[in-house]
């Protein structure tokens, strides 16, 4: 009886450590990947959205971010936005996660996030990017800016 429980015990144990290691695998695949596409990628397009320009930016979102975001409200944001100023430089962007599962209308499914330190004219900010990975095509599914420059 206590082979058993003990048998038990380490099968379930076993099976976690496959579970989380297959995740961390296809984790570190998937940044491995996006990492030599999607950091160029940011680093293109990162100064043609901080001009501040709704046209330029609806160019590089993906038709789920633009079906929930109505003309005039992505304008307001632009103008907020534009309180930092023009870009002056970005740092590297960082790795987050990678999540798989997104159900979009162009097909693709994986979103790859990626954090910006960017510096503006007038402030620092902190910028989540995630990006739509169309078998290594992007497209801006989510675009956040934090900075103390926009409360001001």
């Amino acid at each position: 009886m206590f082979k058993k429980i003990i048998k038990g015990i380490g099968i379930t144990l076993l099976v976690i450590l496959v579970i989380f290691s297959s995740i961390g695998i296809y984790t570190w695949q998937k940044k491995t990947q996006s990492g030599s596409t999607a950091v160029p990628y940011i680093k293109d397009v990162l100064p043609k959205l901080s001009t501040w320009d709704v046209a330029t930016a609806k160019q590089y979102m993906a038709a789920t971010a633009l079906k929930k975001i109505k003309d005039e409200d992505l304008s307001k944001l632009f103008k907020w936005f534009s309180k930092l100023g023009a870009l002056k430089s970005i740092e590297e962007p960082q790795f987050q996660n990678v999540t798989s599962g997104i159900p979009a209308e162009d097909g693709a499914n994986t979103v790859v996030t990626y954090t910006v330190v960017a510096h503006y004219e007038k402030a620092e900010a902190n910028i989540v990017i995630r990006l739509l990975d169309k078998k290594g095509q992007f497209k801006i599914f989510l675009f956040n800016i934090s900075s103390d420059g926009l409360m001001q």
